[in-house]
């Protein structure tokens, strides 16, 4: 059946789809969790909100320290990935065991207070952001209970997309939930709402091509010979 109807497809909707490749169903890569904790217990967590493993090749963390405008310093994501629905977890190498524990990762990078701005970058793009890059907040960011100085921050729930203004006003009350000092018990299970059932590849580019054909035949109106429709 697959065969007959790629056969059927138009050569451009095929190619779009072809084009297009796992990247039409790539969701968002976006910080899920970060740790702000005692000593050097810090730690990012990178969620893959899509169906499709990720290249982090091109993805970058950027830490900037007391308001500055320039990062201090900046971790580089290539040469790991992220499978669908998964999560990368980052943390200081002086971490504390048990948080070392979820480790997969660990740079020194991560030496981030409460008033320190972090942007994930995408090919030199921003794709998310904890904190406001240019400003200094003094200790941290904080919204009634939240705050990014000694807590445990966790995205909510079906959110399936990182924040994109790095320098635009950053309230930590919207989109995460705080947790205690040292909070670590999450790492790695990241709860996000994932799309639905992922189909596999070749299905989802059957889909995106059926979907480009009926577009094009609705743009280009009905065949000559079509007969004509009944009121």
């Amino acid at each position: 059946m697959h065969t007959r109807l790629v056969h059927r497809l138009g050569g451009a909707a095929l190619a779009a789809a072809l084009a297009a490749g796992p990247s039409a169903a790539t969701g968002a890569v976006f910080f899920s969790e970060y740790v702000e904790g005692s000593g050097s217990n810090k730690a990012l967590e990178v969620f893959n909100a899509g169906a499709f493993p990720v290249d982090l090749t091109g993805f970058e963390v950027k830490v900037f320290t007391n308001g500055s405008a320039t990062p201090s310093g900046t971790l580089s994501l290539a040469g790991h990935s992220v499978e669908g629905s998964s999560t990368l977890v980052i943390t200081h190498p002086s971490a504390a065991p048990t948080l070392l524990a979820y480790a997969q990762m660990t740079s020194g990078v991560l030496n981030f207070n409460g008033d320190d701005a972090i942007v994930l970058w995408q090919d030199g793009v921003a794709v998310d952001r904890i904190g406001q890059v240019g400003v200094d907040p003094g200790d941290a960011w904080v919204s009634g209970t939240a705050s990014t100085k000694d807590q445990t921050l966790r995205r909510l729930a079906g959110i399936l997309t990182g924040d994109r203004f790095p320098t635009e006003t950053f309230d930590v009350g919207l989109g995460w939930i705080s947790y205690a000092v040292d909070t670590f018990s999450d790492l790695g299970r990241h709860s996000g709402t994932p799309p639905s059932v992922p189909l596999p590849q070749s299905m989802a580019l059957l889909a995106f091509a059926l979907g480009s054909l009926g577009l094009l035949r609705r743009r280009q109106g009905p065949r000559p010979d079509a007969p004509p429709s009944v009121p």
